[in-house]
This record gives C-alpha cells, structure tokens and sequence, in this order.
C-alpha cells in the first residue's frame, strides 16, 4: 500500500510542476504571435503578466527573461 501512496504523491507532484510550466510557455506562444502580427503593446501587456505572475511566483528564471524582453522592446 506504501509504495501506491508514494506514486500517487510523486504523478501529482509532476503534474503540479508541468502545469506551472506550461502556463508560462502559453505565455510566450502568445507573445510570439502577438510580435509576428506586429502588435508590440499587446506583446509588452503579456510580457508584464508574465513578470507579475513570475514575480508572485518567485519564479526568478522566468522574471528575469520577462524584464531582458521588456528591454529589448521597441
């Protein structure tokens, strides 16, 4: 039975992490094709929700590469 619980624990545990993950990667899709479009305001506002949410998040990696993208904007 211990050996289930451990499973169960360590599947939700990953998904937990590849949720976070992949918010952040929807995220920058969406910055992508906002640049592609050539909409550079609605890019810059998607790239502040990733700071804030990075930044609530303490996800440091991830704040910093919104704050490099900030300033490499027009």
């Amino acid at each position: 039975m211990k050996p289930l619980k451990t499973l169960v624990f360590l599947l939700l545990f990953t998904n937990l992490l590849n949720a976070q993950s992949n918010d952040y990667d929807r995220l920058w899709k969406k910055v992508i094709a906002f640049e592609a479009d050539g909409l550079p305001k609605s890019a810059l506002a998607v790239v502040e929700d990733i700071s804030d949410l990075a930044k609530k998040e303490h996800n440091t990696p991830q704040h910093i590469k919104a704050l490099l993208h900030k300033s490499n904007m027009p």
